[in-house]
């Protein structure tokens, strides 16, 4: 008889290490900060645990710099079956967003900010030696150079010429480093195989490509697209935008994704080249801008919806894969993901529609920016695609592009 307080004692510790174990690495999974609408009755987070979220509506603050006075946060406790301490969030308060979703393709064309240093080279010197004048002067690859002598760079061909100009007298850099001015002094020099001053550097001054438009809002005519940003591939950067537009585009063809090489939408920005929107900014969440002319029907606005409303399980997706047509396909989102740590990876997303799957492999290059719908809201954007399977990628949570999206464009947070 003695054994039995000993044995419920050794299973009520076993049960209690499984439950702390269970909602320490639960802890780590969920977010620090859930926004809410005032509509909201009950937060569900999308999690495998019984866990239940009370909130501190006594200890409520003031959102800063809002404009609507009653915008406020407050603070919650999550519980594992009602009990536990698992751990404390903020909460905030915010609108309902109605935005329509899109999912046709559009033509991108940025051009940067300075010029971009995307590689360096030697020059070959008339006395037979190898020098480089950028990497002496300190610059590196990634750098951004804004001005030479106090004159703004906009071009490839605009620091091309003050180079040659310069018969090889010391220039002044005026540069960009990971959001760092500073300025070196570079001395350019003259090549024995071309006879001209080189400073040792490969530029970039621009970029193109297709991606497809997400959702936008027709009463702001913002738009957003693409789920991340546009990034140099040699620096693996995003390119500092000074000005971009949008243009209407063909899709001329579609390249089969196979595992371990990326399928691909291929189109052509269409003949007229009519601009059809601005961008104003090339974050890493996207691309976002106005557009020029809106057509959306109004009748299609959805519902942008909370990261914690994203439940694993059916959904759809709107893109365009041939034609201008904008269709819906069936898609299974297989994991949420609530970590700052991955703003652009928020969910892994399987393509289950046969009739796509035909058409593209699956998910393809051009696709980045494809809404998701689940019940009714858009609850993200697919962003990349797993290469050893091209039918699964990734998405981000739609909430965290309208909240870009807000910051940009002079959004009440609230009313």
């Amino acid at each position: 008889m003695r054994k039995i307080p000993q044995i419920c004692s050794l299973v009520c510790f076993a049960l209690s290490t499984i439950i702390l174990t269970a909602a320490c690495l639960e802890s780590y999974n969920l977010p620090m900060e859930i926004r809410i609408t005032e509509n909201c009755k009950e937060i569900e987070l999308n999690s495998k645990l019984p866990l239940t979220t009370q909130i501190d509506v006594g200890a409520s603050n003031k959102e800063p710099g809002t404009k609507n006075e009653n915008s406020r946060t407050y603070s919650a406790k999550i519980k594992l079956l009602n009990l536990f301490p698992v751990k404390n969030v903020g909460i905030k308060l915010v609108s309902e967003k109605y935005v329509i979703p899109c999912g046709n393709l559009f033509g991108i064309k940025i051009f940067t900010e300075g010029v971009v240093v995307v590689g360096m080279a030697d020059v070959h010197r008339e006395d037979g030696t190898d020098i480089n004048p950028a990497r002496l002067a300190g610059l590196a690859i990634g750098d951004v150079i804004l001005k030479i002598n106090d004159q703004i760079i906009d071009s490839n061909d605009s620091i091309a010429k003050l180079i040659e100009e310069s018969g090889g007298a010391p220039l002044k850099i005026d540069a960009k480093r990971n959001g760092m001015n500073f300025r070196v002094e570079l001395h350019p020099e003259k090549s024995n195989e071309s006879g001209r001053y080189h400073a040792g550097i490969w530029i970039r001054d621009s970029s193109a490509g297709i991606g497809t438009m997400s959702f936008c809002d027709p009463k702001k005519q913002v738009f957003c697209g693409l789920g991340h940003g546009i990034s140099d591939a040699d620096v693996n950067k995003l390119l500092p935008l000074n000005h971009g537009e949008i243009v209407d585009v063909y899709i001329s063809g579609v390249k089969k994704g196979q595992k371990g090489t990326p399928g691909e939408l291929k189109g052509h920005f269409k003949v007229n080249d009519d601009i059809i929107g601005t961008l104003h900014c090339n974050a890493e969440t996207g691309v976002y801008g106005q557009m020029k002319k809106v057509n959306f029907d109004e009748s299609k606005r959805m519902l942008i919806a909370m990261k914690q409303e994203v439940k694993t399980g059916r959904a759809k997706i709107i893109c365009t894969v041939s034609g201008d047509k904008q269709e819906f396909y069936d898609v299974r989102i297989d994991e949420v993901n609530y970590q700052k740590d991955s703003p652009t990876k928020n969910m892994i997303v399987q393509i289950t529609d046969r009739s796509l799957i035909e058409k593209t492999g699956g998910i393809v290059q051009g696709m980045s920016g494809t809404p998701i719908i689940q019940n009714g809201k858009i609850v993200g954007v697919i962003t990349h695609v797993l290469v050893n399977d091209p039918r699964r990628g990734y998405g981000i949570f739609a909430e965290n592009m309208q909240a870009q999206m807000e910051s940009l464009y002079d959004y009440d947070r609230v009313g």
